[in-house]
């Protein structure tokens, strides 16, 4: 019995020395692991006193180097109508191109900028040095134009010319030989007359219209009895070929016409 609680008590401790040994163990292990944690802590400290250049600062350190200092210039039109707002560099031109379209009534000429609404025109737009605006300097003239008069074949009419929307009266009317002048007209079929005055509002072209003249002219026998009517146009010569038949008693000679029965024959 006695040598029985000796050996349980041998067990005991060796139990109890190798549970402290391997105490020991974990022990110094993790005080191992505490010190490269703490080294590289260090390390990482040291590099962020020291500023290292990393990628993400080279990114950045880039943008700010591609963006530069830009300023706003806006550009407007001759009435103070924005048309565009531009992001210009530091010390690069501005520039816009403006076409003020023509109408019917106006033909517009863009003569350059201005610091101002209708003021001077620079000479050129300077540099971008601060935010800054500019405006449009337009000209304009009143357009004109022509109505042609086509007198299809009669006297010459001068064309007139005059400012869009200017009233225009009727003309001096042509004169054509044999014909009589009716109407100007808007279209060479001559359908459409003219409505006098117009308002000029572009190019156009009225023709003449005409109406031949013409006159009834009546030949009588020396009697007084109708021959014939003609319709002879104004200034062509009537004629008629009339002969009296001779009798058994009587010989008939036509000596010509006249403008009364029995009258003075004419030349």
């Amino acid at each position: 019995m006695k040598k029985f609680a000796i050996m349980l008590f041998v067990i005991i401790m060796i139990i109890c020395a190798f549970t402290m040994f391997a105490c020991d163990e974990v022990q110094t292990t993790n005080n191992t692991n505490n010190n490269v944690v703490n080294n590289e802590n260090t390390t990482n400290n040291n590099n962020n006193n020291g500023n290292p250049v990393t990628p993400d600062d080279n990114k950045q350190d880039n943008n700010e180097e591609d963006v530069g200092i830009t300023y706003n210039i806006s550009f407007y039109d001759e009435n103070g109508v924005l048309l565009t707002t531009k992001e210009v560099k530091e010390n690069v031109v501005p520039s816009y191109n403006y076409t003020k379209v023509d109408t019917a009534e106006w033909d517009y000429t863009f003569e350059g900028w201005s610091t101002t609404q209708g003021g001077d025109v620079l000479p050129a737009i300077p540099s971008a040095t601060a935010n800054a605006s500019y405006y449009a300097i337009v000209s304009s003239v009143k357009k004109q134009y022509t109505i042609t008069l086509n007198s299809n074949g009669g006297s010459t009419v001068t064309a007139i010319t005059r400012d869009y929307g200017t009233s225009v009266t009727a003309p001096s009317e042509p004169t054509k030989d044999g014909y009589a002048f009716v109407s100007w007209c808007t279209d060479s079929t001559l359908n459409t007359a003219v409505s006098w005055p117009v308002t000029v509002t572009g190019n156009v072209t009225y023709y003449a219209k005409w109406i031949e003249i013409k006159h009834e002219i009546k030949f009588y026998d020396e009697s007084g009895a109708l021959l014939t009517t003609q319709q002879v146009k104004e200034n062509a010569v009537p004629s008629y070929n009339y002969t009296k038949a001779d009798t058994v008693e009587w010989d008939y000679t036509f000596e010509g016409w006249s403008t009364t029965q029995g009258g003075d024959v004419l030349p």
